[in-house]
């Protein structure tokens, strides 16, 4: 009987040396891609659904900070992100959630990201972004000399 059990144990401890050596030859998990320097914000014609009440699970270690659900456009659609512990990328970077703020032409998006983002101009979704405008020629205010401002139509 205790030789049973002594080759029984022999084997585990092989199997467990195998596993093991397996495991050290595993190559590293590969670096998670490079965030955006550039938040670019767009104009959606479609509202974003109502935000989805989610359940903040347990912290899984400290430096982790808890990126809430959003909505986010793909240029098809709304698609929910779900709410999830991530590690901020640099020191003394807080998360900013998604907004959505109503505007002439439809919404304006302004993806979630970290504070450590830039977030650039906002364009129409699926076009480039729009850096400002020209006012017409001849419209507007103009001053006239001694009278203050004047509007011309």
């Amino acid at each position: 009987m205790s030789k049973l059990i002594s080759r029984s144990l022999a084997a585990a401890l092989f199997a467990g040396a195998i596993v093991a050596s397996a495991h050290a030859q595993l190559p590293p998990p590969p670096p998670p891609p490079p965030l955006p320097d550039e938040i670019r914000p767009a104009i959606v014609e479609i509202a974003p659904p109502p935000l989805r009440v989610e359940t903040v699970v347990a912290r899984p270690g400290g430096g982790y900070v808890w990126a809430k659900g959003y909505w986010d456009w793909s240029g098809a659609g709304w698609a929910w992100i779900p709410g999830r512990w991530v590690v901020a990328p640099a020191a003394r970077a807080t998360w900013i959630p998604a907004r959505y703020t109503r505007v002439s032409g439809g919404w304006e998006y302004v993806p979630a990201h970290w504070s450590t983002q830039r977030v650039v101009a906002a364009g129409k979704a699926g076009r480039a972004p729009a850096l400002g405008h020209k006012k017409a020629r001849g419209k507007g205010h103009a001053k006239a000399k001694g009278k203050g401002h004047q509007k011309h139509d």
